[in-house]
Order: structure tokens, then sequence, then C-alpha cells
């Protein structure tokens, strides 16, 4: 699995000549860098970006190529890098730091004033040791993101959502959670806590999009106990269907959908002023609903079809 993914804007994206490049950055370094030939194009992914429906660690950019899609030679300009440029500096101010990088074999670049004040330095496509360089610094800037080392050190998490188990959106619900500093005030713990509880609910919908349970919308105590075998007294507390998980799992699941869902509903209230739980818990929530996906990866794995 690749460690960065990098939005590149290209035009000649997909030559052989560029295209060596990729399976450098792909084989030497772990960048998977996705081409897209215009700035249009381009935009579309960094709105998509902004909404955490994807994600990508850098972005790579040639200085000259289409600002609208389906362009021809000759259409080929600096409008389509200025407008990218001007959207990545719109999501900085938002918060979002996209380490910014531009290939060129306009080599005559490197006497223009105006485009160096501008874009600052360049790496040139027709010098291997800018290549080699420009792959080294893309995975140095990258390192530097936090959104990047969460990813690093939680790849099994991260992978869930690599491999499609799990949509976009309950990713970038997962990144919140791992970015998040402990809740300050009765609002961000409601926030953080409908999240924990959003994702539990999203890997029971997710299982039963494979027949793992019968009916995700079904009560919680009858997803829990279908998970566990349908354990009850009369059976001894044996399983007498197919056991999805174990007894810690099970409390797991329990712990985290009734603390979440006790506290979710009194926080509605506004004038709640009994005991609330304390930040050693709201921890211990946000690396259970980890170890949940853990289960959820496994069990996805093991009965889809």
């Amino acid at each position: 699995m690749s460690k960065y993914n990098v939005l590149w804007l290209d035009d000649q994206f997909d030559s052989p000549e560029l295209q060596e490049i990729a399976d450098k950055a792909e084989d030497k370094f772990l960048i998977t860098l996705k081409g897209f030939e215009s700035a249009e194009e381009g935009i579309e992914e960094l709105e998509k970006l902004e909404t955490g429906q994807i994600h990508y660690d850098a972005v790579l950019l040639d200085a000259r190529f289409y600002k609208k899609r389906g362009g021809t030679t000759g259409t080929e300009d600096l409008k389509g890098l200025s407008d990218v440029w001007n959207k990545l500096n719109q999501l900085k101010g938002k918060g979002i730091l996209l380490p910014r990088f531009i290939l060129s074999g306009k080599t005559s670049l490197a006497q223009d004033e105006t485009f160096i004040d501008t874009y600052g330095h360049f790496y040139s496509k027709h010098a291997p040791e800018d290549i080699d360089r420009l792959l080294s610094d893309i995975c140095e800037n990258a390192d530097k993101r936090i959104e990047t080392q969460i990813r690093h050190q939680n790849e099994e998490i991260f992978s869930i959502f690599a491999n499609g188990y799990l949509s976009a959106v309950v990713e970038n619900q997962v990144m919140e959670q791992l970015k998040s500093i402990m809740p300050s005030n009765k609002a961000e713990l409601k926030a953080l806590l409908v999240n924990i509880r959003s994702i539990q609910e999203e890997c029971f919908i997710q299982l039963e999009s494979i027949g793992v349970i019968p009916n995700s919308n079904d009560t919680f105590n009858n997803i829990n106990k279908h998970l566990s075998g349908n354990k009850s007294f009369t059976s001894g507390y044996k399983a007498i269907s197919k056991e999805y998980q174990n007894d810690s799992i099970e409390n797991l699941q329990r712990w985290i959908y009734n603390t979440c869902g006790m506290y979710i509903h009194a926080l509605k209230k506004g004038t709640y002023v009994d005991y609330m739980i304390s930040n050693y818990a709201v921890e211990s929530l946000k690396f259970g609903i980890l170890e949940i996906l853990l289960w959820f990866k496994k069990t996805y794995q093991e009965n889809k079809q």
C-alpha cells in the first residue's frame, strides 16, 4: 500500500516519459501520483478533499497545463496553474495545508522573475537528479502534515478505507477523532460522542451489506446478540448461530453504544448538571472505536463474497 497520495496535474501525465516518473515514485518512494490533465479536474479533486471525500498528502503541478478538461495542444498555459494555486491558497486559509511542488519541462522559466516570485522554485523534468530530489522532498514535506502522520501511525485502521470496506466519509470521521483534542465543553463532547456512535453504526450497515447482520436498523441489543451467536439463558449462554465476535468485543460494543447514547441524550437537554464522564473515559471511547474498526475489518474480510 502506498504511503503517500499525491494529486498530479499535467496535460501529459500519461505520456511514456512521465509514466516512468510515476513508476519510480510508486516503486522507490511509495508515492501514488494520481494524474489529471486540467485545472478544472484538479479543483474538483481539491473540493472533494475539502469535504472529506478523498485525501491527498501533496500536490504536484506542471507549469503549463490545460485550464479546462479536454484541452488540445496549444491551449495549455499558466492560467491553469494560477487557478489551482489560488484554490490551494483558499484551502490554506481554511486550515487545510498541502505541500505543493512544480515539475516543469520549460527550462526558460528559471529566468522568469515574475514566475519565480509567484510560484517559487521548480524541478526540471529533464534532470534525473531533480526527479529524485522532488520525490524525496514530497515525502519529507508530507511527513510534516498531522493527517499524514496519523495515517502512517495507524496504517491498519486506514487500510480499511483504502480497501473500500468503509466510505471516505467515515474515514474523515476517524481522522477527526484522531486529530481532536479532549473536549473542553458540553457541545464539543456531544459532537465527539455522536461521531463515535456514527462510526459504530456505519460498521453495522456495511456488515448488513455482506449478510453478516440481517437488519442494521434492528435494535442494538438484537444486533449485538446476533453477532455473539444468539447466546441466551436457555442455550446455557452457548452460541446457537455463527459467532462473529467474542465476549470482549461484545462488551466493548455495548459500552460504546450505551455510554455514547446516554450522554448524547442527556446533553440534548442542555441543562444537564449530573456527573459528566471525564476525559479519561472519552479517551477510552476514542480508542475503543478503533478496536471495533479492527474487529470490523477482520469480520468483513472473512465474510465478504
